[in-house]
Order: C-alpha cells, then structure tokens, then sequence
C-alpha cells in the first residue's frame, strides 16, 4: 500500500500559516514561522513566499528590528 499525501493549495497554505499567526497571536521570526509552517503541513520552499503575500495583503505585519 501507498500512502500518498494530498498537496496543498496556495489556498490552503496561505489559511494554515494565517491560522498559525491568528492562534496564538505571537510575534515570530522568519526561522520560527518557517519551522511551525513546516511541522503544520507545509512545503518549506514555499513557506517565506506564502508569507510575503500575506504582508502584501496586509494579513500580517512585519517591522524590521535592529
């Protein structure tokens, strides 16, 4: 037997790394969001593009420190 996963759709990826912000309402770093995107389901090559749009979209905030 196969065990074949379903792909996600931009769709999707963008709802499971907009409900990681949305659920704990946290401040994260790149790195971390990409680790928490990744364990949630997600392709890590896509991950930091899906977030982007999402700033785009004015979803998600993003302030430069340092």
């Amino acid at each position: 037997m196969s065990t074949k996963t379903k792909r996600m759709s931009a769709e999707e990826k963008r709802k499971v790394i907009t409900g990681l912000y949305h659920t704990s309402k946290d401040v994260y770093t790149e790195k971390e969001i990409v680790s928490l995107a990744t364990k949630a389901g997600v392709n890590a090559n896509s991950i930091i593009d899906i977030n982007q749009s999402l700033c785009d979209d004015n979803l998600v905030d993003t302030e430069k420190i340092g």
